[in-house]
């Protein structure tokens, strides 16, 4: 949620500007919010240097060009690219935020929890205040130190310590040279090239100039000009840099061109699924070997990850016989009664950075469970929390709604589970799979999705309904279809039809039936005939052939992998049926990629 981004120039006579620069990130970071934008260049004019804001409503690239980011230059300047949580979307309540005098102007990423208090406190004192967000107290903060004679960076110091929260913040104050930045609970990355040193909320804001990176820990401040690098804790101690040199992850497996992110990224699944199982051989082994030694294994995430969680606890019933079980990450505080250090946490998340997940971890840390992850951002703050990560290494994943990432996950899943059984065949199992079912990738199988999707377009709702590990894909469908196609869609069990949702059927209410071509059939076909007779538009995945039927998907043999490829058409539909309703189906309203507040 929200992305952020500083940056130092070394070469006044580098070509680029550092408003081109700064716009460059913000249309990589977008993916984590595109509310409104903005950005404030420490510019020279007139023998000083003054601090040039400008922002504005609207998607990244329509605001840089509006606004011509690119054509200002300055010795540095800040940058935000926001998700709202405090105070409605416009002009006034983006980023970045000024002080009463316009001397200081900040951009912060996560929610300042005592900001209403330290408000009042600060309006009793006679600041005056532009917007309805939490963020611009910092701004005012800063200022208030500053009229009592302390220095810049003495005073964002003592601002920093006066907020309880998460934040990833960055400030610059009009004659100084520098860039502040602190953090505590949000990531904040310090980068540098030949070109500039940066401060960054996601290493894709960089992807394009440096790959020399560090992390920043919770409490700790960073200085950064055109030259120097300086790090210190809250008592103002020095920390050391500990730097590492990471490839920025691109997906090059899939090099046709798409209309939309979304459909690139359901596409490159033909090779993105095989790519994770293949990488991932040796960590899965080590996480079955964990699995067999701990009392317990609880899977975690939020979202898209919550239903993997889901469905890893029904698979590894099913395959492994271990009793697994699952949690969403925001509910794990009602599972540590029952936690003991033999316990084994497996945290699943793409971006790895999702606060509730991060915070379910330490409490299970606390505890003394061991935890594990499973995340497709390397470096992330899970990873680095986490004693083993599988890295999904799908590439960058840059459409809102999550596809490549899930059935990644879904993946190792899989794998873990069938090395628990010493099933030495599973890799070229779920690679036949993909390869006998190829043809969900090719354009004649989308167009005939395309068509669906204009035969239920105008539906008020629409129910995906399976049983066993169908269940949670019903759910993750569902989600697809709430998150790209904006329509009620609900997923629940097939066996609960008859428990109330058959009383929400009207004449052509579409129910999607997934099936998993073993004996748990007959259940989801006789509840699917069920709700026809009651006037329900039944459309079967990969059921057999039955007349009764309206509208049938089959796909060949899948060697138990349906999960996969019923969530992969279902991810298409939801596609198709966002693009008929004319929606932004890779930038989706009110929602961001990487949740990184509670």
């Amino acid at each position: 949620m929200c992305g952020i981004i500083g940056y130092t120039k070394k070469n006044s006579e580098d070509k680029l500007t550092t408003g081109k620069i700064l716009s460059d990130g913000l249309k990589n970071l977008e993916y984590r919010g595109y509310d409104s934008c903005g950005i404030a260049v420490l510019k020279k004019t007139n023998n000083n240097n003054d601090i040039v804001l400008k922002k504005g409503v609207g998607k990244v690239r329509e605001v840089c060009e509006k606004l011509d980011f690119n054509y200002i230059d300055g010795v540095l300047g800040i940058g935000h690219t926001r998700w709202a949580t405090h105070g409605k979307v416009d002009k006034t309540n983006s980023h970045p935020h000024l002080d009463c005098i316009k001397n200081i102007a900040i951009v912060h990423n996560g929610i300042i929890e005592n900001f209403q208090k330290l408000k009042e406190n600060l309006v009793n004192l006679g600041h005056k205040f532009s917007s309805e967000t939490d963020s611009e107290i910092i701004a005012h903060l800063i200022e208030e130190h500053l009229k009592k004679g302390k220095s810049f960076k003495e005073s964002f110091r003592l601002a920093i310590q006066e907020l309880n929260g998460r934040y990833a913040i960055l400030a610059i104050k009009k004659d100084e040279k520098i860039i502040l930045g602190a953090k505590f609970g949000s990531p904040l990355i310090v980068a540098s090239n030949e070109a500039g040193n940066f401060l960054i909320s996601d290493l894709s804001a960089v992807e394009n100039y440096s790959n020399k990176i560090a992390h920043l820990q919770d409490g700790q401040l960073i200085e950064i000009n055109d030259l120097t690098i300086e790090v210190t804790d809250l008592q103002k101690n020095k920390v050391d840099i500990i730097w590492s040199f990471r490839n920025i992850q691109k997906n090059e497996e899939n090099n046709l061109k798409f209309k939309h992110q979304l459909l690139q990224e359901i596409n490159e699944q033909e090779y993105t699924i095989i790519k994770t199982i293949e990488s991932n051989v040796k960590q899965s082994r080590e996480f079955a070997e964990q699995i067999i030694k701990s009392r317990q294994v609880i899977f975690i995430g939020c979202g898209s990850a919550a239903n993997v969680s889901f469905l890893a606890s029904v698979l590894f019933t099913k395959i492994a016989k271990i009793n697994a079980s699952y949690c969403i990450a925001s509910e794990f505080e009602s599972k540590l009664p029952v936690l003991n250090e033999k316990d084994l946490i497996i945290a699943i998340s793409q971006s790895g950075e999702t606060a509730d997940t991060m915070e379910a971890i330490d409490s299970a840390k606390k505890i003394g469970c061991k935890t594990y992850s499973i995340v497709n951002t390397e470096e992330s703050s899970i990873t680095r929390k986490t004693e083993k990560t599988i890295l999904l290494r799908i590439g960058p994943e840059k459409a809102v709604c999550s596809t490549k990432a899930v059935t990644a996950q879904i993946a190792i899943i899989y794998q873990i589970a069938n090395y628990l059984i010493d099933n030495e065949e599973f890799n070229e199992q779920i690679q036949n799979a993909i390869k006998n079912n190829s043809f969900i990738f090719q354009p004649d199988f989308s167009q005939t999705i395309s068509m669906l999707a204009k035969k239920i377009v105008d539906k008020k709702n629409i129910f995906i309904i399976g049983t066993a590990e169908q269940m949670p894909i019903a759910l993750e469908c569902a989600l697809k279809l709430q998150e790209v196609a904006v329509v009620d869609a609900f997923g629940f069990a097939s066996g609960e039809l008859k428990h109330g949702p058959l009383a929400l059927i009207e004449k052509n209410t579409p129910i999607i039936a997934l099936f998993n071509n073993d004996d748990t059939d007959k259940f989801v076909q006789s509840n699917a005939i069920e709700a026809k007779t009651r006037g329900a538009y039944i459309i079967a995945i990969n059921a057999k052939d039955d007349s009764e039927f309206d509208f049938k998907i089959k796909f060949n043999q899948a060697f138990g992998f349906n999960t996969i490829l019923n969530l992969i058409i279902i991810q298409l539909l939801s596609y198709h049926i966002g693009v008929e309703k004319k929606l932004d189906v890779d930038l989706i309203r009110n929602l961001a990629k990487s949740v990184t507040v509670k």
